[in-house]
């Protein structure tokens, strides 16, 4: 046993060298079994609860089961991934049920939905119930440049938060939301008029009432959220940093200064009262830009009060 010591140690070893080539695997995301009330939509927009209903309703227990038992018998997902999957493709079709061509940002809620489709009857039963129209489930025939993808994922984005509070669950299911600006030229067009056609055609035109005050509303919650460029920056920078401080609270990790945050929102990330007194202090900011209090900052801030106390 000396003997093969001696002799290893004249050729050397990499038994205990790292190996940079080695892959680093990232910890896996733990899904909450909580899932928020009514598809955790924003308290604001209060013709969304109608048609988040009118969704349940539409949606036969009997079906859904057949459906949860084939994704689950092909699959190897948890029961809280499931639901969170779920609860994703149910804001997806409240999204086709407002807006035209809505892209699909998961791969794993799209497996859900495939599973749907297979049911024939029961889905166009569904459709039928719901928005009264057949929602299609098609891939792009073009593909978009990268200009127009990301174009496509901003609105998606600024879109989605004015309906629905985004949650580390939601973002791990659909990829990181606020990466990507709006131009600051349509965002001008927003703040001179929100019903300008560069939202509006993106509206679904139906006759469905409780859809279209639905749009309706989006169209106010957008006019108050972009009362100006770097009001609407803001709140979309400070959203972002919410959903990192939220995934940083659930992991019990405090994570990096993000290089996109503004030195005027930079804070210290070790105090959870300092970050809770600089978001109140840019939610005062926003205020004081014009007399109303915007409803959507309202949400954030008690989302963020929420998971300081819980998790900090």
């Amino acid at each position: 046993m000396g003997l093969f010591k001696k002799i290893t140690s004249l050729f050397g070893t990499n038994e205990h060298k790292p190996n940079p080539k080695k892959r680093i695997e990232t910890p896996e995301f733990i899904y909450s079994h909580n899932l928020p009330e009514h598809l955790g939509i924003m308290s604001s927009v209060h013709s969304l609860n109608r048609l988040a209903a009118r969704l349940e309703d539409a949606l036969n227990d009997t079906y859904m089961n057949q459906v949860r038992d084939r994704v689950m018998s092909k699959h190897r997902y948890t029961a809280e991934k499931y639901n969170w999957m779920l609860l994703e493709l149910k804001r997806y079709f409240i999204l086709c049920s407002v807006l035209k061509n809505v892209p699909m940002y998961s791969n794993d809620t799209d497996v859900i939905w495939h599973e749907m489709l297979m049911f024939t009857r029961d889905y166009e039963d569904f459709c039928r119930k719901f928005t009264g129209d057949f929602i299609h489930h098609q891939p792009h025939s073009v593909q978009p440049s990268e200009a127009e993808r990301v174009s496509e994922r901003s609105w998606y984005d600024l879109l989605y938060s004015r309906l629905f509070i985004i949650f580390p669950e939601n973002e791990q299911l659909s990829r990181a939301f606020f990466k990507h600006p709006i131009e600051e030229g349509i965002l001008r067009r927003i703040e001179h008029d929100p019903n300008d056609a560069v939202i509006t055609s993106r509206l679904r035109v139906t006759n469905d009432l409780d859809v279209k005050q639905l749009q309706e509303e989006l169209l106010l919650t957008l006019s108050l959220s972009s009362l100006s460029c770097s009001y609407l920056r803001l709140l979309l920078t400070y959203s972002r940093r919410l959903h990192l401080l939220r995934k940083s609270f659930v992991k019990r990790k405090i994570p990096a200064v993000a290089a996109d945050v503004p030195a005027s929102t930079r804070m210290n990330m070790n105090d959870p009262t300092q970050i809770l007194l600089t978001f109140h202090q840019v939610i005062h900011r926003m205020e004081a830009h014009r007399a109303e209090v915007l409803p959507a900052a309202a949400d954030a801030a008690a989302e963020f009060c929420r998971y300081t106390f819980l998790y900090s």
